[in-house]
């Protein structure tokens, strides 16, 4: 059972990271542009929903990655509140990566070069 749980953590985890990763890269793209492109930087362009879009945004402020933007929380919706109750909201100023953020696309990136180097000596050798 335990290998289960650790293969699905791994699975969740890899695919929260490509999501992150796509975001910093997003953001670093932007760099280059006068104005920041917020109508592409969607839950819907990342393939994400609004909530978890929300959640790994202020992950990612609150770990130092990013700056220029915040996520404000609602909190849980009650008996008052409609059908289209948004318990997040993001509110973008001027979004950048941080020394920590470029820090983590150089590293990751080469992380996926070896890791397509090492895959590929395997398939000659095998």
């Amino acid at each position: 059972m335990k290998n289960i749980e650790e293969a699905a953590d791994n699975v969740f985890m890899k695919s929260a990271w490509v999501k992150m990763n796509k975001i910093l890269k997003y953001i670093d793209k932007q760099q280059d542009n006068d104005v920041f492109d917020v109508k592409e930087f969607t839950a819907k362009h990342f393939e994400l929903s609004e909530n978890r879009f929300a959640r790994l945004l202020a992950m990612l402020k609150d770990d130092g990655y990013i700056s220029g933007l915040d996520v404000v929380v609602h909190g849980e919706p009650d008996d008052f509140n409609g059908d289209d109750y948004q318990r997040f909201t993001i509110k973008i100023t001027n979004p950048a990566l941080t020394i920590q953020g470029m820090r983590f696309l150089a590293e990751n990136a080469a992380l996926s070069r070896f890791y397509r180097a090492a895959k590929s000596i395997k398939d000659i050798v095998m």
